[in-house]
């Protein structure tokens, strides 16, 4: 049974009748599946769902008051992660044992739903752009976004040898609070995991600390960024512009770095984007990791 969510529909779903909250935007473009109980098939569904073997289905819930959805149904509407678990080695998490000190695991299936607001209509405030991200500038516009996004947090499988680790920390763009906090909990979560203190860097004053040669990087200890977080600013320190990707690139590759940490606003997590895509095109496997900031809250 296939409901569109982007229409008013009068519908019985699942036995009973009701009426979903409709979206009113034009540009709604997912078909979601609704499970139904027995009751609402007809004979033939019903003998065809009774020959059908039985497999273990995840389900979510709906805000729409329409039943659960089925994991499968949302499969294809979710904000899209690159990952390299093609290239890399599966391994347990070091904290399988205490089950994350107690804490547990996300789940890879685990979904965030990104579109939590049903409008009463399209002059409620907040009703333009509700499918995705408002951008403000010489014209207003919206990003579409997915219904949903993937769930951080730790999970049980790791897919980088700790002990191999060679990880890189850089601040850019504008000044904001918290950018210490960042880097301080990205050393301490690493070396948590057992990747060695030697093999963590910070790139100073930005983008061009990777290249530039008065901008030589510095090796964080947990010791040195004890206590950073009660100081303003970013002890890396930081600068706007363009970037050289190619030349970052070739840094990556030269230093063996595998994870790259890139603390940034909008432009920083363009850059972000394209040293990814960079180190693809290069064949250089590293994780380039974007961590959102911003003063302007633009991003």
């Amino acid at each position: 049974m296939q409901l569109s969510l982007g229409q008013r529909c009068n519908a019985k779903v699942c036995g009973s009748s009701g009426r979903l909250a409709p979206r009113y935007h034009s540009y709604r473009r997912k078909l979601v599946s609704v499970r139904c109980d027995a009751a609402s098939l007809t004979p033939d569904q019903s003998a065809a769902k009774a020959d059908a073997p039985i497999k273990p289905t995840a389900y979510l819930a709906s805000p729409y008051g329409s039943g659960r959805l089925s994991m499968s149904s949302v499969d294809d509407d979710i904000l899209e992660i690159n990952h390299l678990r093609n290239y890399l080695t599966p391994r347990d998490s070091p904290f399988v044992n205490t089950d994350n000190s107690g804490g547990g695991f996300v789940g890879d299936r685990d979904r965030v739903r990104l579109h939590t607001v049903e409008y009463e209509s399209a002059d409620s405030a907040g009703a333009f752009c509700a499918d995705g991200m408002a951008t403000v500038g010489d014209e207003d516009s919206c990003i579409l976004l997915p219904e949903w996004a993937i769930r951080s947090g730790p999970r049980k499988t790791i897919y980088h040898d700790p002990k191999q680790v060679c990880a890189a920390v850089v601040t850019c763009g504008g000044l904001c609070p918290g950018l210490n906090d960042v880097v301080q909990n990205v050393v301490y979560t690493l070396t948590d995991y057992g990747v060695p203190e030697d093999n963590i860097l910070g790139i100073r004053y930005g983008l061009r600390g990777f290249y530039e040669r008065d901008a030589k990087p510095i090796t964080l200890t947990r010791s040195l960024v004890d206590g950073i977080h009660l100081k303003g600013g970013t002890m890396l320190g930081t600068s706007r512009g363009g970037a050289n990707v190619k030349e970052i690139v070739k840094r990556i590759d030269l230093w063996g770095l595998n994870m790259v940490f890139v603390v940034g606003g909008n432009g920083g997590n363009a850059a972000a984007h394209a040293i990814a895509e960079e180190c693809q095109a290069q064949g250089v496997v590293c994780n380039v990791v974007g961590v959102p900031k911003s003063i302007d809250n633009d991003i």
